[in-house]
């Protein structure tokens, strides 16, 4: 297990990412497998196939993933099968994003699910609930009740946010 610490070792988390996340395709696909990773501290257990990044983190691969830790794994032929992220867990795609508690994003499927507190929005639209899963290539949006079986939604008549304010900003992810 190795740890290391400060911003300064973006250029080594990076480069480990790099041999991880091998690109063999062109084009949009060759886009969403490289994953950009800065934090305060990075963590790689090669034994379980986990890293593990700590502090502010930001995540970008064709989507923004800002949260207190994120965990990656990868497979045995070290491409990333799984990213977890945990604590004040923001997505941002372009003019849409949600929050919650924790998210977690299957690579394959292209699917993230946020749950704990879990909000979208997007153009100024909001919605609450349990749990909301995002498919990415589709942006379809599914929504599950809270605890009091309740999904809460607020529609703006007029889309003038979407313009004016990006999701990043009204969440707070770069």
């Amino acid at each position: 297990m190795s740890i290391y610490k400060g911003r300064t070792v973006v250029f080594l988390a990076l480069a480990l990412l790099f041999f991880l996340i091998r690109c063999d395709a062109y084009g949009e696909e060759a886009e969403r497998k490289i994953i950009n990773v800065v934090s305060d501290t990075m963590e790689v257990d090669s034994d379980r196939k986990l890293i593990t990044f700590s502090g502010d983190v930001v995540a970008k691969e064709d989507f923004l993933v800002c949260s207190e830790r994120l965990y990656i794994h990868y497979t045995g032929r070290d491409e990333v099968k799984q990213m977890i992220a945990e604590g004040n867990v923001r997505i941002v795609q372009g003019q849409k994003g949600a929050k919650g508690d924790r998210a977690v994003y299957n690579r394959d499927k292209r699917v993230v699910v946020i749950t704990g507190s879990a909000e979208a929005i997007e153009c100024g639209d909001m919605v609450k609930g349990d749990k909301i899963t995002l498919y990415l290539d589709t942006n379809d949006v599914l929504v599950e009740a809270d605890s009091d079986g309740r999904v809460r939604a607020t529609i703006m008549p007029e889309k003038k946010e979407c313009k004016e304010v990006s999701a990043g900003e009204v969440l707070g992810c770069p």
